[in-house]
């Protein structure tokens, strides 16, 4: 999944607006890729609006879920400086 791909899903979920860049190629790919996995669904009888489904709300969860990276200096041993 790309920046691109992660930033429309969060747009689905949190915003009822139309996302600033439905048109662009990398956006139309992700509508399909995400309605074709179940992630997000058109808004009924509005154009260019999707929300996110139960999958769609979970995987949201996760990405927030997910800890910041930790930075370790290994030495060329293998133990942890």
């Amino acid at each position: 999944m790309s920046p691109s791909d992660i930033e429309f899903l969060l747009h689905c979920h949190y915003s009822p607006r139309k996302h600033g860049r439905v048109d662009a190629p990398a956006i139309q790919e992700a509508i399909v890729g995400f309605l074709a996995t179940d992630l997000i669904e058109p808004e009924i009888g509005v154009a260019d609006i999707y929300n996110t489904t139960d999958r769609g709300k979970a995987h949201v969860s996760q990405l927030c879920a997910l800890p910041l990276p930790v930075a370790k200096w290994i030495s060329f041993t293998g133990s942890v400086i």
